[in-house]
């Protein structure tokens, strides 16, 4: 089984890849990684952005059993309940660290079978990592310089940002004798999450004489803190001095725009708005399929134009997706993405849905349970689309409770009252914006 999950970011070309891996406690959902891999440049000519996922786990995911017995604890006594449960993610958190030490000797070997199979002619890689993914990273140039394996894929440059692991000066000197650039280190002495790291002294916190390093600091005077190294990629890679070695070019000539960045609606205090994966994608698509989003969700809408139905049905979507109670609280509904995770969760393998990292690997998913031939589902026409979903609908799609044994539908009942409601018709809907996407053709999602 691999460790890890590849996907290289559109637009691509070029010879050279630049591999970004995470840190702990990151890409463990869909809305996360998404979120990672919109801190990365836009397009970056002559280079191809492929990022590695691994699990790394999550800090705020304890099981049921644990909760229970966490909150027995606290009714008890707070501070032992607090206790414990500070324990119990340490405890975690060693493991994870334990987990990164073993998954960067894989790396390579499991990066040169995705190249082969994707980008055959590249022979050249960048490795960038963040938090433990320096610390996978670093484990990587270990067992390379121990091995020295895997020559015909040649490690140039490396960057490790606020690394999460411990590193001799011996070592260091070895890691830049093996690569073909250099290892540039990018640190901050105010990088007070490492401290949890106690047992190490983490070079995210230190200079490395070794390395190219450089301390990092905002425009203000202030300094990095552990979680401003992706929101701020592009000033990290510039300031470090590895930009203008990561690029075929002079890096004058190259844009740090996002692709977070590529609509002010992310900035938008409306939540409807902000919801781009699905708002931006309704406002573009075909007034027939719109109409019968508007159709299947209900939706009333006196406005007509494309914008103000857009925002009509992403509204009703999120609300219909989002627990009544907790819609009351949050003033609003749930993401598309938060929404379509849920619900794959509730009726797909989660074994399928923590290998999908876009949007539309997830929305495939739901197109082969509904349909036996995905190709045709989307060969369809809008008007046989359009039948087949309401059939799907009203007679086709299946229930959830019917996968269950009769307590199980009715701890799965008790799940949703806190939780979130999925009605039928939000499966149809997103068959639909399934479809809709497809059609588009919508970079870095697809």
């Amino acid at each position: 089984m691999d460790n890890f999950v590849f996907r290289d970011i559109p637009p691509v070309g070029g010879s050279v890849a630049n591999v970004f891996v995470h840190g702990y406690s990151a890409g463990h959902d869909l809305d996360d990684r998404y979120k990672l891999v919109g801190a990365l440049p836009k397009q970056v000519p002559g280079s191809i952005n492929i990022f590695a996922f691994w699990d790394s786990g999550n800090i705020y995911k304890v099981s049921d059993s644990e909760k229970m017995f966490y909150a027995r604890l606290s009714w008890s006594n707070p501070i032992v309940g607090f206790g414990a449960f500070t324990a119990s993610r340490i405890k975690h958190f060693i493991e994870m660290r334990s987990r990164a030490d073993a998954v960067g000797k894989t790396l390579l070997a499991e990066l040169d079978s995705y190249l082969v199979r994707r980008f055959p002619y590249v022979e050249r890689v960048n490795l960038i990592g963040h938090s433990l993914g320096g610390r996978v990273i670093v484990s990587t140039m270990r067992d390379l310089v121990k091995k020295r394996m895997l020559d015909n894929l040649n490690v140039d440059n490396v960057v490790l940002m606020a690394a999460a692991v411990d590193v001799t000066n011996v070592e260091a000197e070895a890691f830049v004798r093996r690569v073909d650039g250099d290892v540039y280190h990018a640190y901050s002495s105010n990088d007070d999450v490492l401290k949890l790291n106690a047992d190490e002294a983490s070079i995210g916190r230190r200079e490395v004489k070794a390395f190219s390093s450089v301390e990092m600091t905002h425009e203000t005077g202030e300094g990095f803190g552990h979680l401003d190294y992706w929101p701020n990629l592009g000033k990290v890679l510039k300031d470090s001095g590895a930009l203008q070695h990561l690029l075929p070019a002079p890096h004058e000539q190259y844009s740090m725009e996002t692709w977070a960045s590529l609509t002010d609606d992310l900035k938008h205090e409306d939540f409807v708005r902000k919801d781009i994966l699905l708002y931006r994608l309704l406002i573009e698509t075909d007034k027939f399929l719109l109409d019968a989003l508007k159709d299947i969700l209900t939706v009333e809408c006196s406005e007509s134009s494309p914008a103000s139905l857009a925002l009509a049905v992403t509204d009703k979507f999120q609300i219909l997706a989002g627990n009544a109670l907790g819609n009351i609280y949050r003033g609003h509904g749930i993401s598309y993405v938060d929404a379509l995770e849920s619900l794959a969760l509730e009726r797909l393998p989660s074994c399928q849905v923590s290998k999908c990292v876009t949007v539309t690997e997830l929305e495939a998913l739901f197109v082969k349970q509904a349909c036996l031939e995905p190709g045709v589902f989307y060969a369809y026409d809008i008007i046989e689309l359009i039948s087949f979903v309401k059939w799907y609908v009203d007679n086709g799609a299946p229930s959830a409770e019917s996968q269950f044994s009769q307590w199980g539908r009715l701890v799965a009942e008790g799940k949703r009252m806190y939780s979130k409601i999925f009605p039928q018709k939000l499966l149809g809907a997103v068959l639909i914006i399934a479809y809709a996407r497809r059609r588009l053709n919508c970079p870095f999602i697809s």
